[in-house]
């Protein structure tokens, strides 16, 4: 019988705010985020200043954007 090793909790890629496990969301310039409500959170409700950090997301230097991970575990 095959055993399924235990997931190692430590490396699940988390919301920093929620702590929900996350495959797709925000990063941050460091944090995670899963949804709007949580990356608004993080921004302790600056959205005006979210939404200048996000709207350079597609530059070369960009911290701030939305993404999606092959797994919730860090690579």
């Amino acid at each position: 019988m095959a055993v399924t090793p235990e997931p190692d909790d430590e490396n699940v890629r988390r919301c920093d705010h929620c702590g929900k496990p996350m495959k797709e969301g925000y990063y941050l310039g460091g944090e995670f985020a899963c949804s709007d409500e949580c990356a608004l959170a993080l921004y302790h409700g600056d959205k005006a200043q979210m939404d200048e950090d996000l709207s350079h997301a597609d530059e070369a230097d960009g911290e701030c954007y939305w993404t999606e991970w092959d797994s919730v575990y860090f690579d």
